[in-house]
């Protein structure tokens, strides 16, 4: 028996970082990335923001990739000369797959580049701005332009799953301005069900820190799994005695972006499930994670359960691109 009580924000930080020893990046060049709206128009202006303008026609919409100056507008967006920390962001509204940016200088008669800058995001539009990092876990600082019109490409150390994505300039060339795209996926998909229900995920990819029986093990973790056969119908691990810390883990073959997870409790005759995901025996409970991750391997690992710790499930995500 596990605690309902113990389930607090320790419980949420201990989740977070089994899932993120599990996380298996592909590498930004393995996916094929295409320009997310800033040149073609489709990320609108009210999706725009910075913290400062030079002068109107400096302001935001101007920081368009191959944007040209024409009808008293600048060719870029310009900050304002006393700016200490100049930024621009962009929302998506929704969380999307970003990759790498392209970057140019300011379109018109002004020598005015950014030679260096650093990338921010948010998962989920509201949570605190992280740093796209380098391998040491630093901020990565991009390079940047040399002159006016020559587009640079950056490619992030690997994808990260935005909502936001603020370029920071760090240096620039007689005054901060620039023009831009970001690649990746806008849409990146709709969540579906990944193969556990299904058998797409088949039983050798499946594995578990114990099985209460044979009858009890990861494969019997599916979704909507029934008892059949002499097998029960759920995955259990052996008494809290023996396996203190159970886990059920999914190998999906591939790398996928995980957006969330299905549950259910064991069926038919055993009123077995986990707390902070079932109330029952065979509600689905859906739990969309707080931020998309990309991975291979998923593990779950019940923190606390009803009479014994049983239960079935399903993830949901989407195939990357490319």
């Amino acid at each position: 028996m596990y605690p309902a009580e113990e389930i607090d924000e320790e419980y949420l930080r201990d989740l977070e970082d089994q899932i993120l020893k599990l996380l298996s990046f592909r590498s930004s060049e393995e996916i094929l990335p295409t320009q997310m709206g800033m040149e073609d128009g489709s990320i609108t202006i009210e999706q725009l923001s910075t913290s400062s303008c030079y002068q109107y026609p400096d302001c935001a919409d101007r920081a368009r990739l191959d944007q040209g100056a024409g009808n008293g507008r600048r060719g870029a967006w310009c900050a304002a000369r006393r700016d200490p920390s100049p930024w621009i962001e962009v929302d998506f509204g929704k969380t999307s797959l970003v990759s790498g940016i392209i970057t140019q200088g300011r379109a018109d008669s002004y020598q005015q580049w950014v030679t260096a800058f650093s990338v921010q995001y948010s998962a989920d539009c509201e949570g605190a701005l992280l740093d796209v990092t380098d391998h040491t876990g630093y901020a990565k600082i991009f390079k940047g332009n040399r002159d006016m019109n020559t587009k640079v490409t950056n490619m992030f150390p690997k994808p990260v799953c935005a909502c936001i994505v603020r370029i920071l300039p760090v240096t620039w060339y007689s005054h901060c301005s620039m023009r831009f795209d970001l690649l990746g996926d806008v849409n990146a998909g709709i969540p579906q069900k990944l193969g556990m229900e299904d058998g797409r995920i088949p039983d050798d990819r499946l594995s578990a820190s114990s099985c209460y029986q044979y009858t009890d093990c990861a494969s019997r973790a599916r979704l909507n799994q029934p008892a059949s056969g002499g097998r029960r119908g759920a995955w259990c691990p052996k008494a809290a005695y023996f396996d203190p810390l159970p886990w059920v883990q999914a190998d999906l073959g591939t790398d996928y972006r995980i957006e969330g997870v299905i549950t259910q409790g064991r069926y038919p005759n055993y009123s077995q499930w986990i707390f902070q995901g079932n109330t029952d025996k065979n509600t689905e409970v859906t739990n969309i994670l707080p931020a998309s991750v990309i991975a291979r391997y998923v593990r779950i690992r019940p923190k606390s359960c009803h009479d014994h710790c049983c239960m079935r499930f399903e993830l949901l995500g989407t195939t990357l691109p490319g």
